[in-house]
C-alpha cells in the first residue's frame, strides 16, 4: 500500500517510491503525484477485478459446484439427517476458502456469515473422518456439524466461543 511504501517520508504526497499503474506502465518515475493517468489507472483496477471475480467463479463452477451459494439451507438439511455426499467434502472446503479470498479481493459484496458456517462444517466434517468416534456415527457427525456451524456464527460476529 502507499501507506506502507511511504511511512519513512515526511508527507505522503511527495513519496516518490510509490508508482501507479499508470506511471509504471508508461516509464514514468515516480512522482507521488495524482496528476495525470486515471483513466488508466481506472481500467487496470476493473480489469484486475473483473479477472479475480471471473477467476473466482471459474473454480466454483468447474471443481466444486457445492461450493456455491451460501449454505445454509443445505447445512440445515444435513443437520435434520438428509445425506449429502461430497457437500462438505475437502474439495468443496479448499476451493470454497479460495473463492472467497478472490470473490473479497475482487471488491464483490459477499456475506460471509453464511460462508464460515459452510466452511466451519466442512472443516468439522473432514476432520471426523480421522476419529472412528464421529466416522462411524451419523448421530455424533451431526452434533459435531451443529457445534461447528455454530461456531461459524460465532466468528461472523466476532463473538467469543465458549
Amino acid at each position: 500500500s502507499r501507506k506502507e511504501c511511504c511511512r519513512i517520508s515526511k508527507d505522503e504526497d511527495s513519496c516518490w517510491q510509490w508508482r501507479t499503474w499508470s506511471e509504471f506502465l508508461m516509464g514514468l518515475p515516480g512522482s507521488g503525484k495524482r496528476d495525470r493517468g486515471y483513466g488508466l489507472d481506472y481500467l487496470l483496477y476493473m480489469l484486475w477485478c473483473t479477472v479475480l471475480g471471473t477467476w473466482s467463479a471459474w473454480l466454483v463452477k468447474t471443481f466444486a459446484p457445492f461450493a456455491s451459494g451460501s449454505g445454509i439451507p443445505e447445512i440445515k438439511t444435513i443437520l435434520g439427517g438428509f445425506v449429502m455426499k461430497g457437500y462438505l467434502g475437502g474439495r468443496v472446503l479448499l476451493i470454497k476458502s479460495v473463492a472467497l479470498v478472490l470473490s473479497v479481493a475482487s471488491g464483490m459484496s459477499v456475506g460471509l456469515e453464511a460462508a464460515y458456517v459452510h466452511v466451519a462444517c466442512c472443516v468439522a466434517n473432514v476432520s471426523s473422518r480421522y476419529f472412528s468416534k464421529y466416522a462411524t456415527s451419523e448421530v455424533k457427525k451431526r452434533e459435531l456439524l451443529s457445534g461447528a456451524a455454530a461456531a461459524g456464527i460465532s466468528v461472523a460476529f466476532g463473538a467469543p466461543v465458549g
